[in-house]
């Protein structure tokens, strides 16, 4: 993704988002103050962020810290009574490894954190808007939690893998009930 791109993308995300929408972006260390200014400048009210700590793969050295982490960046639309579902949680949600199917997406998320997003922040049936689709593991979380789901990917090789990971969720179905609200 073009950094530069979090501009036009985060006024079109509040053009279309309906009253009381939240946004939910992961977004690297290094670009923390480009993504908040960006999503307040087109109107979006910043709540609170999370973080998301991997203890694998390649990190990035800067300015002598090594970079494991990346924050969960959370919005409100103007007007938005943000509701939480379920118990209160730590916010630092960390991994040990990565998922043991690897898509090919360079930042490849893990699904269960982000079916655990969902379950946070949204109702079964809400709809799921990811502008930066990449492999597809929002959507597959969204058909884990009975979540309607609309991803959005420039790059045809990633809209590809992605379309396919959704597509094998869907044929698998649900394994479990959605977690309770």
């Amino acid at each position: 993704m073009a950094v530069s791109s979090i501009w036009p993308v985060s006024s079109r995300l509040l053009s279309i988002a309906k009253d009381g929408a939240l946004c939910v972006m992961y977004y690297d260390t290094r670009i923390l103050p480009l993504a908040l200014d960006s999503m307040r400048t087109a109107g979006w009210k910043y709540l609170r962020n999370l973080t998301f700590y991997r203890r694998w793969g390649q990190a990035s050295i800067v300015h002598g810290w090594m970079s494991t982490s990346d924050f969960i960046l959370i919005f409100a639309a103007p007007g938005a009574k943000p509701a939480y579902f379920g118990e209160v949680k730590h916010d630092v949600l960390i991994r040990e490894q990565a998922e043991a199917e690897s898509s090919g997406h360079p930042a490849q998320k893990p699904v269960v954190d982000l079916a655990h997003l969902a379950r946070r922040v949204t109702s079964p049936g809400q709809l799921v808007a990811d502008p930066y689709m990449g492999s597809g593991s929002t959507g597959v979380a969204c058909l884990m939690e009975g979540r309607k789901f609309i991803g959005i990917e420039r790059e045809l090789k990633y809209f590809d893998i992605a379309c396919r990971r959704i597509e094998q969720a869907a044929k698998q179905g649900q394994l479990f009930e959605p977690a309770p609200q």
